[in-house]
């Protein structure tokens, strides 16, 4: 019989990150980050940026993924923001729309857009 290696179970206690865990619940579940995104009803980026540690999930958002990956939702709250301190803003518009995103979990897609109809407003007031 051959040996079978099966994916360590995704709990806080073997993933590292939150990311690991959403990686260790995506492989334990056969689905791609595309297929999460689509049952959550957002964009890959987005689940990319959670893995990579860019974003976090909401509250709602992690409910999703533990319903989704089978992992119990205490794993994913086990999970704090990075212990590194609060990330720096500058109080420029540009960093006031990031933080604005960022406190209120905007998708990615969203954010960009943002961002963009910002560009143009600057172009806007640029040429009077």
């Amino acid at each position: 019989m051959p040996n079978i290696i099966q994916p360590m179970s995704p709990t806080a206690e073997n993933a590292n990150s939150l990311g690991d865990l959403i990686k260790m619940g995506l492989a334990k579940q056969g689905l791609s980050q595309r297929a999460l995104a689509e049952q959550i009803g957002l964009s890959q980026q987005t689940i990319s940026a959670w893995i990579g540690g860019r974003f976090s999930p909401s509250a709602e958002q992690q409910s999703s993924l533990a319903l989704i990956l089978d992992i119990p939702l205490e794993e994913f709250q086990s999970f704090k923001k990075s212990s590194s301190g609060p990330l720096k803003f500058s109080v420029t518009p540009e960093g006031v729309l990031w933080r604005v995103a960022m406190d209120n979990a905007v998708d990615l897609e969203c954010m960009t857009a943002m961002v963009k109809a910002y560009d143009e407003f600057q172009k806007r007031v640029k040429n009077g």
